[in-house]
Formats: C-alpha cells, sequence, structure tokens
C-alpha cells in the first residue's frame, strides 16, 4: 500500500511538473475542473440585477414601475448593461450571459494562473493551489454573501480578473500596464476594482517612501479626514446624509454589510488571511516586489476593514456606500495560494508540531464546517490512528504516529463527511423535488462535496488521462470535453423542451400566468405582478414583467432612501406570504439564515399563516396590479390552475368599499 501511495505521489509531481512548464494546458486543466467543480448557474443570486438592468438597456423604460428602478438602481454605476445590451438585443439574454461568463471566467482563470505563478515560483506548489483555488469558491467579507470566483456572471468576475491581471503586471516590473487594467476594471464595477488601485499606490508609496515619512503621512491624512468628518453641515454637503432610520433598513436587509455583525467564523478567517499573508511577506521579503505586494495587500485590507466599521457609525452615505469591507477581497484570495505554500513549508518540516500545523491550515482551507457530526468523524478517525499507528505499549509502532493518525483523521472525515452528506440528499430526493429541479439537486450535490476531496478527484483524473495520452494536444481535448460535457449538462440541457415540459417546476405555472396576462392586460402599460416564489428571474426574465417585491428588489437600498423606506413598507405588507414561502423551503434553509430572513420582514417566528384580511391589504396597493398566491380565498380569484391563483387587485379594490371582507378569514 505505501508503494502504492508512493508511486502516486510522484506521478502527481510529475504531472505538476508537466504542467508547469506548459502553461496553456494548465490553464486547460484549470477551466476544466472549474467548469465541473463550479458548474454554471445561470440566473441566480446577483445575476437576476444584471439580468434586469440589461433588459431594461434593451427595452428602455419597461421596468420603470419596477421597485429596483423606481428609485434609481445601481446600473447607474457601471457600464456593464450598457455594453452587454447591444449582444443581448442581438443574442437573447440567456446566450448573451453564458457568453460573457464564458469570457470573464476564462479570463479571472487567466489572470489567476498568472498572479499566482508570479508569487510562488515553486511549479508543485503553484499549481497545486491554482487546481485548489479552480474548484473551491472564495468567500470574502462576512455572511458568505460574496465570492472572489462565482459561478454566475456579474461584472465582478471581470473586474476581479483585471485587478490581478494588473498586479501581476505589477511584479513584472511594468507600472504602467498595471495602472491601464486597473482603470479599465473601474468603469466595469468601481467597488471592487477601487482596493486595486490602492494597491498599486501602496506599493509605489513603499517603493518611494521610507516607513517613518509614510506613517506620518497617514497620521496626517488620518487628521485631515477626522476634521472633516466633524464638521457636519460641509461633510453631509459633500457625502450626503443618511439617518437612522435609513441605516437600520439597510441593517435589517443586508447585515453583511455591517463588519460587527459578522459570524465568528468570519473574523477567524480574516484574522487567519492576516496571519498567513503577513508570514509569507516575511517569507519572500529576499524578492522586494512581492514583500511590497503583499504588505500594500493587507494595509488595503485593514484599512478597509477600519473603514467600513466606522461608517456604519457616521451620519453620512457615500462612506458607507462605498463598502469599504470589500477592499478585503485581495487579501482573502491570496491566502489559498499563500496558504498552500506555508502548509507546504510547514509539512516539509521534521517537527512534529509544524506537520500538525501544516494538516490544520490545509483543513482550515478546506472551508468545512467542522460541526458535531464532522468533529465526531475526525475525532473517531484519529483514535483509530493512534491504535494503529502508536498502539498500546510504551514505545509507538512509528515515531511520527501524530501526524499519521492526524492524516488519516482528515482523509477519513472528509470522505466519509462528503458521502454522508450526497447521502442525505438521496434519501431526501422526494422533499427536494417539489423545491429543487435535477440539475439544481445535481448542484446541489457537487457544491457538499468538500474542496480537497474536489481537488482529489480532479487531481486523480488529470494523472490517469496523462498516462493514457500525455500533456499534449490530446489532453487538452479531454479538458475541452469535460468543459463542453458541464456546460450540456448544467446550460443546455435545463432549455431543452422536454426537460422545461418534464422536470422545470414552474413551467405550467409561467404558461398560465402569461396566458392571463395576454388575455387581461392593458396594451397600455405592463402590469406589476407579486408572485412569491423566491425566484424572482420567473418574473424579470421570463414574463418580463415588473414585480411588486422580492428581496432582491432592496438588496441596493443602501443607495437610495426612496428604495429602503419603500422596500421596507411592502416587506410589512407582504411578509406572512413571503415566511409561508420560506416555510415550505425551510429544508434548503439554515437557522443563521431564517433568522435573518425574520429580521429583514420584522416578523416572528409565530407569524400566521395569511388571511383574507392580508390579501385585501395587499390588493390595496395601487402600484399592483396582479397577485399570484397559492392560498384560495374562494369568489375572490380570477383565474386558478389548481397550485396558484390569480388575484386582480383592481378589481379587489373596486369591489372593496361596496362588499365587505371578513378579516379573519383565514386561507384553506
Amino acid at each position: 500500500m505505501t508503494r502504492l501511495f508512493d508511486e502516486l505521489r510522484q506521478r502527481v509531481v510529475d504531472l505538476f511538473g508537466d504542467l508547469g512548464s506548459r502553461p496553456l494546458y494548465l490553464f486547460c486543466l484549470l477551466v476544466a475542473a472549474n467548469a465541473v467543480a463550479l458548474p454554471y448557474s445561470n440566473f441566480v443570486h446577483d445575476a437576476n440585477l444584471y439580468g434586469v438592468q440589461v433588459l431594461n438597456r434593451v427595452d428602455p423604460g419597461r421596468f420603470a414601475n419596477d421597485l429596483y428602478f423606481q428609485y434609481g438602481s445601481q446600473d447607474k454605476y457601471s457600464v456593464f448593461s450598457q455594453l452587454a445590451a447591444p449582444l443581448a438585443a442581438w443574442l437573447g439574454l440567456s446566450a448573451t450571459f453564458l457568453v460573457l461568463y464564458l469570457a470573464s471566467n476564462a479570463l479571472f482563470l487567466f489572470a489567476l494562473q498568472r498572479f499566482v505563478r508570479a508569487i510562488i515560483k515553486d511549479p508543485t506548489v503553484s499549481v497545486l493551489a491554482l487546481l485548489f483555488m479552480a474548484v473551491t469558491e472564495i468567500p470574502f467579507g462576512g455572511l458568505r454573501v460574496f465570492h472572489v470566483n462565482e459561478p454566475f456572471l456579474t461584472p465582478r468576475l471581470a473586474t476581479n480578473a483585471l485587478v490581478l491581471l494588473g498586479l501581476e503586471r505589477l511584479l513584472a516590473g511594468r507600472l504602467v500596464q498595471a495602472w491601464g487594467l486597473v482603470l479599465i476594471a473601474l468603469p466595469l464595477h468601481p467597488l471592487m476594482a477601487f482596493p486595486g488601485a490602492l494597491i498599486l499606490a501602496g506599493w509605489m508609496v513603499l517603493t518611494r517612501m521610507q516607513t517613518k515619512s509614510f506613517l506620518v503621512l497617514l497620521f496626517l491624512a488620518g487628521l485631515a479626514a477626522a476634521v472633516f468628518l466633524n464638521d457636519r453641515p460641509l461633510a453631509s454637503r459633500w457625502l450626503g446624509p443618511m439617518d437612522n432610520t435609513w441605516r437600520e433598513s439597510v441593517h435589517r436587509v443586508n447585515p453583511y454589510n455591517f463588519p460587527l455583525d459578522w459570524t465568528v467564523g468570519d473574523w477567524l478567517r480574516i484574522i487567519l488571511s492576516f496571519a498567513v499573508v503577513l508570514s509569507a511577506a516575511w517569507y519572500l521579503r529576499e524578492d522586494a516586489s512581492i514583500y511590497r505586494l503583499l504588505v500594500a495587500i493587507a494595509g488595503t485590507a485593514a484599512a478597509g476593514l477600519a473603514a467600513g466599521t466606522i461608517a456604519c457609525f457616521l451620519p453620512y452615505a457615500l462612506p458607507f456606500q462605498g463598502q469599504p469591507y470589500r477592499w478585503i477581497w485581495p487579501l482573502e484570495l491570496v491566502l489559498y495560494p499563500l496558504g498552500v505554500l506555508i502548509a507546504r513549508r510547514l509539512g516539509a518540516a521534521q517537527h512534529t508540531v509544524t506537520r500538525l500545523a501544516s494538516l490544520g491550515l490545509l483543513a482550515y482551507l478546506n472551508d468545512t464546517s467542522w460541526d458535531g457530526p464532522m468533529l465526531l468523524l475526525a475525532s473517531s478517525a484519529a483514535l483509530f490512528g493512534m491504535v494503529a499507528w502508536r498502539g498500546i505499549p510504551a514505545r509507538p509502532h512509528v515515531a511520527d504516529w501524530m501526524v499519521r493518525s492526524a492524516t488519516f483523521a482528515l482523509v477519513l472525515a472528509l470522505s466519509l463527511g462528503t458521502a454522508l452528506k450526497l447521502g442525505l440528499v438521496v434519501s431526501l430526493r422526494r422533499q427536494l423535488a417539489d423545491l429543487l429541479e435535477p440539475v439544481e439537486v445535481l448542484q446541489l450535490m457537487i457544491a457538499l462535496i468538500d474542496p480537497l476531496c474536489r481537488l482529489a478527484l480532479v487531481v486523480l483524473a488529470a494523472v490517469l488521462f496523462a498516462r493514457l495520452a500525455g500533456v499534449r494536444w490530446q489532453f487538452g481535448l479531454g479538458c475541452f470535453g469535460a468543459s463542453l460535457a458541464s456546460l450540456l449538462i448544467f446550460f443546455v440541457l435545463p432549455q431543452t423542451r422536454f426537460y422545461v415540459e418534464k422536470y422545470g417546476l414552474h413551467n405550467a405555472d409561467e404558461c398560465f400566468i402569461a396566458e392571463f396576462l395576454a388575455k387581461h392586460s392593458a396594451s397600455t402599460r405592463l402590469p406589476t405582478v407579486y408572485w412569491p416564489t423566491g425566484k424572482i428571474r420567473y418574473l424579470w426574465l421570463d414574463l418580463r414583467v415588473p414585480s411588486y417585491f422580492h428581496i432582491h428588489q432592496i438588496v441596493g437600498n443602501l443607495f437610495s432612501f426612496g428604495n429602503a423606506a419603500e422596500g421596507a413598507r411592502r416587506a410589512q405588507i407582504v411578509k406572512r406570504f413571503e415566511l409561508e414561502r420560506w416555510r415550505k423551503e425551510s429544508l434548503l434553509v439554515p437557522p443563521e439564515q431564517m433568522r435573518r430572513v425574520l429580521t429583514a420582514y420584522q416578523a416572528s417566528e409565530d407569524e400566521p399563516p395569511p388571511q383574507l384580511s392580508d390579501l385585501v391589504r395587499l390588493c390595496q396597493e395601487k402600484q399592483l396590479d396582479l397577485a399570484v398566491l397559492p392560498q384560495e380565498f374562494p369568489g375572490l380569484y380570477a383565474a386558478s390552475n389548481g397550485q396558484w391563483f390569480i388575484y386582480d387587485c383592481r378589481a379587489i379594490r373596486a369591489r372593496s368599499n361596496s362588499s365587505p371582507y371578513d378579516p379573519s378569514t383565514p386561507a384553506p
């Protein structure tokens, strides 16, 4: 068995050496690994927001009455929709987003490859780190809302790629090119590109100024900022006011904007990022450019955390809207390659403590929730390993029994933990069938595989294929085939007529609503619809009508007081309908997320189900034309397909003054 592992390890080292000397094939493997481990998710998360922005550019004013656009949207801060709209008008929205995602993701992986290889010269370590990052979502900030690499399209992905390319050009001594790339990124997503500019500026300062002079300059700048912020009339004129009501509305919906509300796990990850980056800076100090870059990255992140925390308490809008906490994304990204580098260095030492620390660092980078079951698995495996390698006698069987036991515990815990999670999904397949489509279940199962397990599977597949075909053009062709298969499964298949009709959760419901809209909607304007399915793309991107309320419409409420105030008001009107939907999906909702949902709607856990009075109150909203609800109120709905009931709010408003309703009537 030992001989087999030694042979496998040598084959892995040889493969990584070949890939390190052949960057094209390494890039092909990164793209394939990423396509399989983090498959394209189409319209999820913020892709919905950018999708409707593009549609509003293609058909100007179509969504003017939508809450997201009514008070101004984040669209004005990015050129993304202006660039994407002509392509969407030609190819269609879905194909456009796929093409732009493939281009953005390829650019990101290319930039990541160049950046990591520029920092880590050892080809084995750099290739291992790159493969690990290709199969892992890299979180930054708090509450795991955002990731540096995302399996859906937003301008953040291309912006991050341009910033990384700029930092790589900086290390190559091409300062003008570095600034050019960062400046190109700024119009795409200013909030994500700005830390790149700060890092470049910090690198230049560290190059041209002594530490003492820099600290004096920093102190004077901080003093000037404090004086300016203390002059409230002047600061309000330039930065804009933000009162407590507005801030509290943002806090309820978007707690990730408040660093002090982040979890202990978030802060541990950030602290570890600082420790790893600064340790690596000391280890790589002989290369002055890399040393200054890592110090600038850490300094920018520290400044962002401090500014982001302070901004939460200032009575001004702009410092808060700038979201300085996003400046930490380069720090949290370099945690992974530098973490692998330090783990390799610690593991190569002969001391037991350092080798155990290496395993601990890898276990943390795996991003596993070491809760009760995982700890039990790891502890049991470690105990078994101690008995196997140490034994009962006073003299252990092998000198490095602690390292072997810890390695065995880590491998077994991650393997069995992944198997148990996948087994749980299989056992709950009937319940999940009502909540997720088959492709979404497959995506869920892939997401439940621990990153180190994904990495092991990718490396094993690459070793086997390289042994058969070598690292030549056949290897690249195989990587292309894996990427194409991922696209066929996760993008093409869900859009086929067979899949939509047989497995689409709301396909029949969308057709039902579309037919009703075609027959009953006025031709003068698009009706505003409320449909609590949890997926706003059904209204925005499929039916292409304005939505009355969805939580995605107010995620940008920190940029507009009108959006925050109106969103908070509408949330109170629809909260019982929304909470019924969240309760139905409780199988997929972690307890901490459910608590945040209750906070966003200012609701309690024992909130009663929707009643007739809730429907009447909802239909009194003049901005709302149709409500599509799963609750049946006999005699009031205009149409039904047995699962959803369409209420014509215009007709109900007209009847409300003449026909009395019993407000205590519950929904069956």
